[in-house]
């Protein structure tokens, strides 16, 4: 067992190595080249993937979100369920936590618009130049509907795992503490997620992908894109329900609240991000289904928001932004220190 235990570790740390390397890469890189010019590389270096991101990212943050009109009918209807069937009925529904998540999806956007597709390249450069012998290539020979099916199942169960890995790494874990940190749950809950955290799912989610050359498909995949980004804003929400039987095959409003909870019974489950089935086969999922937990951390010290005003709500914004640092250098000068003692 502990031999296992390092053999674990071991793997992580090689991920946490390769992961700031790529990210010291994009740094130095960007650092000397303009956004064309990175770009024109990306497209050099790998044209079918960053061709399949580029429509992806146009799809599902452009024009399906600020600047459509169905962006503004489901933000209108999911808050009308909140409205209809709060899990709190005394939760006002354009609460504080809403407009300060509100902040965190414009970030989102911006971030993942502009400077991941930058990351996403290096790291597509990355792996054609180290990894390419990790390719299968039997998957680009199939049919458009079978990779579709491969692509929407391998992301999904991506999602689920390194979702897990943002759990179980004390490093990860630091940086997830802000989109576990909202005690009021609403649709924007989904996109209170720290820049860095983005860097690991990417991080993580590139091999098997790129391995599986799973990208082909994903330019055929923006509805899917748009449906699970909607469907996540919804299960994030203050709405009472389960979904019935559906809950056996998806994750429900009710299922991620656990996942979300403040107390430890419910901890590490429910990691689902689309499908249920990942929980249902690795044991993390949380068989009670008519339990509506309170939610957030147990750190006093994480800085909530707590009202509105531009001065006091950029003010939370930026601290909730440093929060992960100042654990994470808690965390090393506490090492340090038992090192020392010992």
């Amino acid at each position: 067992m502990r031999k296992m235990r390092m053999h674990i570790a071991l793997i992580f740390l090689v991920f946490v190595v390769v992961t700031c390397v790529s990210l010291i890469w994009v740094y130095l890189n960007y650092s000397t080249m303009d956004l064309a010019k990175t770009k024109l590389h990306g497209k050099q270096a790998c044209e079918l993937c960053y061709e399949a991101a580029s429509q992806v990212y146009r799809a599902t943050i452009v024009k399906n979100q600020l600047l459509s009109w169905y962006f503004y009918v489901l933000l209108g209807l999911i808050l009308f369920l909140e409205w209809a069937k709060p899990v709190y009925s005394k939760a006002s529904v354009l609460s504080v936590a809403f407009f300060h998540d509100c902040l965190w999806f414009f970030l989102d956007a911006l971030f993942l618009a502009i400077l991941m597709p930058i990351y996403q390249i290096r790291l597509s450069h990355f792996y054609h130049s180290y990894l390419g012998w990790l390719r299968v290539g039997m998957i680009e020979t199939w049919p458009l509907a079978g990779q579709i099916l491969v692509a929407v199942l391998v992301s999904d169960f991506i999602r689920w795992f390194h979702h897990l890995l943002r759990h179980k790494i004390l490093l990860f874990w630091y940086f997830h503490t802000v989109h576990h940190s909202q005690r009021d749950m609403n649709l924007f809950t989904d996109l209170r997620v720290h820049p860095v955290e983005r860097l690991i799912e990417a991080g993580i989610a590139f091999i098997p992908f790129l391995s599986l050359r799973t990208d082909i498909a994903l330019a055929s995949l923006a509805g899917w894109h748009l449906f699970g980004s909607w469907y996540a804003r919804f299960y994030h929400s203050n709405i009472k329900t389960d979904l019935g039987i559906l809950r056996y095959i998806i994750v429900t409003p009710q299922s991620h609240r656990i996942h979300h909870s403040l107390k430890m019974e419910h901890r590490d489950k429910n990691f689902g991000a689309i499908f249920s089935v990942w929980d249902r086969l690795f044991g993390t999922q949380y068989r009670v289904y008519d339990k509506y937990p309170e939610t957030g951390l147990d750190d006093p010290g994480f800085p909530h928001e707590t009202e509105l005003g531009w001065h006091r709500t950029i003010g939370t914004f930026l601290c909730q932004l440093v929060y992960p640092f100042q654990l994470a250098f808690r965390s090393a000068i506490g090492f340090m220190a038992t090192r020392q003692a010992a």
